[in-house]
Formats: C-alpha cells, structure tokens, sequence
C-alpha cells in the first residue's frame, strides 16, 4: 500500500486511491447524512469496529512513549498510525480505545494500542463478516 501511495500525485488521485482501500478510514464507518436548505452534508456516523472494541481492547497493550516520542506524536494520531501499521487509515481506533474524540486530546504519555498482526487479523474478519454493510456503505458514498 505505501508504495503505491507514494505514486499519488495530487489530492483528487488520493481521494480516488483511497476509496478502492478496503481498510480505508471512509470505508470501516458508517454514514449518515443530514440535509439543511437543501445542502447535504454525509458524515462518518460509527465505526464499523465498535461492535469488536472489546475483543480490540482485551488484546491490546499499554504503550508508553518516551519524552521524545511524546513531542513527536503529540496531536499526530495519523503519524502513530502510519509508524505502527504503514496506513494513516486507523488513527481514529487509536483515539477511541483510549476514549478520545479529537486529534486535541492525543496527549497521553501512555495509550492503548493494538498490536498490528491483531488489528490486521481482525479487520481480515470483519470484512468477511460485514462485507453486506460494507459493500451498501461504499455504495451510499
């Protein structure tokens, strides 16, 4: 995967890349859509791994980050993700394990995280199990 993102040249080309991921951050949410004066605005509304957040949890470890890594991870999920599983795409199961809401409150010296065969294994998992809802969520997109 990262060596066909590093071919990516322009935002537009990103977006498209991104979309044929099966693992992408677009593709493991849910969306609702809401519609005010006639403006429709589709938000990621859930996350296809809540329903597995326990299983996530009980075979995850406790990381603890050295003062250099802290400054360096600081407000940068997306950069933890990429170091510990080569996708940005799972910066948002890292705020929700250790029960964030936003890249402002990724500052903790020590978090949750799931070892990366696990995380892989288990989305292997989940597609096959959700590939129904999947398959309508990519469709609504």
């Amino acid at each position: 995967m990262i060596t066909e993102f590093l071919n990516v040249a322009t935002i537009p080309e990103l977006i498209a890349y991104m979309k044929t991921q099966d693992i992408s951050h677009s593709n493991l949410h849910f969306k609702a859509t809401f519609t005010v004066d006639g403006t429709s605005l589709q938000i990621n509304s859930s996350s296809i791994l809540d329903r597995y957040m326990d299983f996530i949890k009980k075979n995850s470890s406790i990381m603890n980050f050295t003062d250099n890594d802290f400054r360096k991870y600081k407000f940068q999920p997306k950069k933890l993700s990429l170091i510990l599983y080569q996708t940005t795409e799972l910066w948002s199961l890292l705020l929700k394990l250790n029960n964030m809401s936003s890249i402002l409150e990724f500052t903790k010296k020590d978090i949750l995280v799931p070892p990366a065969n696990v995380i892989f294994n288990l989305l292997n998992e989940v597609i096959i199990l959700e590939k129904k809802q999947i398959t309508a969520n990519k469709a609504a997109q």
